[in-house]
């Protein structure tokens, strides 16, 4: 008789033996499978929310009135990992040709990451975001009052007087009218002001970050860039802070429960293993005094307890997978209300193929150590020696 068939015969008889260890096995796969599935839902939430949200390191000149960041520096964050992109901005006074009028140009590569279109101190009337090296947006007071349109030439000069032709590709108005509003103010592309000064300076950058995750290393190494400049930096991601606290809360205490789970499942699936082996003396004695090798005494107890585990196994996983969707609506409806209003998804908890052989995978470390550590007495002792200590 094969050591496989004589597991299987075991078994089939202890039936008390197999439903205290099976019961084991269930408390333990039960707590197994939820925290496994619930740490693998939170990591995809994680970097969902980190690319849905807008995280940036923010950089300005150190007095907000001279230009410190060169060209040169740009190209060197840019070529660093984890940069999605790099929001410019810069101010000058320009002044229009034949005219005296001085405009206060301020230029943002893209108006909806910074600027006061973000900020929601100014809207737009008419016209679009989007703008080019040779377009601008003006007041719409300003522009009633001098009868300008969209389309409209304007002619302002450079530094060193050189004639520079813009259209106005938009009309803006403040948000709030009661207030006093400087309405020579021109919102502009970066590169335009850079043709009025005539060299590639600006006032700050904003850097978006691909991955927050490694948000830490990248801020370090705009720093180690920016060493020497009078620059100051700072983090814009409160809001993928807010969001993925609780995730990485949940994540740190489901670790700790399935460290003590697994460090608990082996001491006890131990224990009782050592207590059967004893019972079965007699039995291994004659097996190892008829010739059978210890490896496949080893092996009979690894697929008895193996057997067990995967009955359990099989069942917990057709329960789990109907119940963690249930339990994970209400684990995760705070986060899925705070995630309503960040326009993200909804975090649904299900059983996934990779939790499945996670759980496996443990479950056969589990299984290996207990029936390791419960027959160590048969690597030790010689089958003589163990039918002579049977009374």
């Amino acid at each position: 008789m094969s050591f496989y068939q004589r597991a299987i015969r075991y078994t089939s008889r202890q039936k008390g033996k197999s439903v205290l260890l099976g019961a084991i096995f269930l408390i333990s796969l039960a707590i197994g499978t939820f925290g496994i599935s619930t740490l693998r839902v939170a990591d995809q939430a994680i970097e969902e929310i980190g690319a849905s949200t807008d995280v940036s390191v923010n950089i300005f000149s150190g007095d907000f009135v001279s230009n410190e960041l060169a060209e040169g520096l740009i190209d060197q964050i840019d070529s660093l990992d984890n940069i999605g992109a790099i929001n410019r901005s810069n101010h000058i006074h320009a002044s229009q040709h034949q005219e005296e009028r001085i405009f206060s140009l301020y230029g943002f590569d893209d108006f909806t990451l910074d600027g006061p279109f973000l900020w929601q101190i100014i809207e737009m009337v008419e016209g679009n975001y989007l703008l080019n090296e040779n377009e601008v947006v003006v007041n719409n007071e300003f522009a009633e009052a001098l009868e300008w349109q969209l389309g409209d030439i304007i002619v302002l000069e450079s530094k060193s007087g050189s004639l520079i032709e813009v259209t106005i590709a938009g009309i803006y108005q403040a948000v709030d009218q009661s207030q006093e509003f400087d309405l020579t103010i021109m919102y502009v592309s970066p590169d335009l002001i850079n043709l009025v000064q005539e060299e590639g300076l600006y006032l700050g950058l904003q850097v978006m970050i691909e991955n927050p995750r490694y948000l830490d290393a990248t801020y370090e190494q705009i720093g180690e860039i920016l060493a020497g400049s009078f620059a100051n930096m700072s983090v814009l991601d409160a809001l993928y802070q807010q969001l993925k606290a609780p995730m990485e809360g949940l994540q740190q205490l489901l670790e700790v429960i399935l460290v003590v789970t697994l460090f608990v499942a082996i001491v006890v699936i131990s224990l009782l293993l050592v207590l059967w082996v004893k019972e079965r003396r007699r039995e291994t004695g004659i097996l190892l005094s008829v010739g059978v090798a210890k490896k496949e005494i080893f092996m009979q107890r690894f697929i008895e307890i193996f057997i067990i585990f995967l009955i359990t196994f099989v069942f917990i996983s057709l329960i789990n997978n109907f119940a963690l969707p249930t339990i994970g609506a209400s684990l995760f409806v705070d986060f899925n209300e705070l995630g309503n209003s960040a326009e993200l998804g909804q975090v649904t908890l299900s059983l996934g193929f990779s939790d499945l052989v996670i759980t496996l995978g443990l479950g056969l470390l589990i299984i290996s150590i207990s029936v390791l550590i419960a027959s160590t007495s048969l690597f030790k002792t010689q089958p003589k020696e163990m039918l002579a200590s049977i009374d």
